[in-house]
């Protein structure tokens, strides 16, 4: 090689590694926008994508789409009385055991505040769905009962103010 050559190469190499880190800091950036930063669920943003390919999937081969939407009936009351950064553990750690309980392909993620879906694809049955809405419930309230919820956030609550809901929907035969 001449030295032209190796200065060529120089200048590429280092055009090339821009370009390399430039399309890394573009992907952590689109991942990041989709990623609810305090559960690390998808967000609503990512939400809606999702349900848009689902629902246009669910449409082109007729199966049946699972959506559950539920909230944590009394969490205001965690906020006003031990405060945000108890109330976003509490969030954390619902999130965290939504993401045990459901199957690997299915989606949890955050919609807003203490309001939580599950996507569940692929379930035969109704009653599959309720079965796997009530695993999730049993999942996530026992901590927010009692003595559990007590250790995870390092203060005394009472008893059986903390609850979840869910609401279950079967979507079949979608035509949009």
């Amino acid at each position: 090689f001449t030295k032209e050559h190796l200065r060529i190469l120089q200048a590429a190499c280092t055009t090339l590694g821009t370009t390399i880190e430039n399309v890394r800091r573009y992907r952590e950036a689109e991942d990041s926008a989709g990623i609810d930063f305090l559960t690390e669920l998808p967000n609503a943003r990512s939400l809606s994508l999702h349900l848009d390919r689902e629902f246009a999937r669910c449409s082109r081969s007729n199966e049946a789409l699972i959506v559950m939407i539920g909230d944590l009936d009394g969490f205001k009351q965690v906020n006003d009385r031990y405060s945000h950064l108890v109330g976003d553990q509490v969030l954390s750690q619902i999130a965290r055991l939504m993401r045990q309980h459901v199957r690997e392909h299915d989606v949890a993620a955050r919609l807003a505040g203490d309001e939580f879906v599950l996507i569940l694809e692929n379930l035969n049955e109704p009653s599959e769905a309720a079965a796997v809405a009530k695993k999730v419930l049993d999942a996530v309230v026992q901590p927010l009962t009692g003595c559990a919820l007590a250790r995870l956030v390092g203060w005394p609550l009472t008893e059986g103010w903390l609850l979840a809901s869910i609401g279950l929907y079967v979507l079949v035969g979608l035509f949009w």
